[in-house]
């Protein structure tokens, strides 16, 4: 029992820092326009989703009952961390290059999905029971939904001629960073599971 108590103050904790970084962001990252590829938010969402990605190698190395979807998973989420830093990306390579570097992650993903299925399958029924599959089912639920709330023609019919994109860019963000806080909190309960596929 204190241990559900700890782990719901801890949760309302992480809730509370992601509505704090969102109201922070304007402030802080005014100088190079707040929620763009380059603000605190942004930064937060590629760290959360290259630290849950290693988290889920670590998790395929050091226990081979969840290995096959451990890896699975970490390629997803490797896939979506380089698709989520496209701009600075492009800093330094040609537009669209961001498909390119994803490509080979992608290809790897789907043939080991095909090789692995069985085991994959298997991990992925057992895992359903757990408690870290529904926090990441929510988080994928929210981060579809983030990137259909964020598609400017429904904000330019929303505010006409008085559109502006940082109050786009604020919402579509900050559900993301609500989807990917949700998806990372998954991703160490899962981590930190013992529980072995029947």
């Amino acid at each position: 029992m204190p241990g559900l108590i700890i782990r719901g103050i801890l949760y309302v904790a992480a809730a509370l820092f992601l509505g704090v970084m969102i109201n922070l962001e304007p402030e802080l990252a005014r100088s190079w326009r707040p929620f763009t590829e380059y603000g605190y938010v942004q930064v937060a969402q590629s760290v959360s989703l290259c630290t849950g990605s290693l988290l889920l190698f670590l998790k395929a190395w050091r226990e081979e009952s969840y290995r096959q979807l451990a890896i699975s998973m970490g390629l997803f989420f490797l896939v979506l961390f380089i698709r989520e830093n496209d701009q600075p990306l492009e800093l330094f390579l040609p537009h669209g290059a961001w498909k390119y570097i994803a490509t080979p992650f992608v290809i790897a993903l789907l043939v080991y999905l095909w090789k692995q299925r069985d085991r994959v399958r298997e991990q992925l029924l057992d895992w359903s029971r757990d408690f870290s599959y529904g926090v990441m089912l929510s988080g994928m639920f929210v981060l579809v939904f983030a990137r259909l709330f964020g598609r400017k023609d429904l904000w330019l019919q929303l505010m006409g001629d008085n559109f502006q994109r940082v109050i786009k860019n604020a919402a579509e963000e900050g559900v993301e960073l609500l989807a990917l806080g949700l998806i990372f909190i998954a991703i160490i309960e899962f981590f930190f599971s013992r529980r072995s596929p029947q």
